[in-house]
């Protein structure tokens, strides 16, 4: 939950840090939307980065990220890692097909 409280602070920091630099300038309306465009590059280029890594073989760790992303590729990847374990009588991984090392609990 702190990954999120976390990201709206980042956005309140440029949007008032722009904004006031904005204000500074005579044009406060700029300085918000250049925080908000800061912002949504930042969150474009996570947001391509998950999906190169969604479209990579499955044996690629996940991409390096920041904040709310970064649990996000962390989370992604465990349950990729254990749905891989539960599909079946093998995992795929670089060195070819070994068998997985639990079993997963049928419901």
């Amino acid at each position: 939950m702190h990954y999120w409280i976390n990201e709206l602070w980042r956005l309140a920091y440029l949007v008032l840090g722009f904004g006031l630099l904005g204000w500074l300038i005579g044009y406060p309306g700029w300085g918000i939307a250049l925080g908000l465009a800061v912002h949504m590059a930042f969150t474009l280029r996570h947001l391509r980065k998950l999906y190169v890594w969604l479209e990579a073989p499955v044996e690629q760790s996940p991409p390096a990220g920041e904040g709310v992303w970064g649990d996000l590729f962390d989370r992604l990847y465990r349950y990729q890692k254990a749905s891989a374990i539960c599909r079946g009588g093998c995992v795929r991984s670089s060195i070819g097909c070994r068998s997985p090392a639990r079993r997963c609990a049928k419901a």
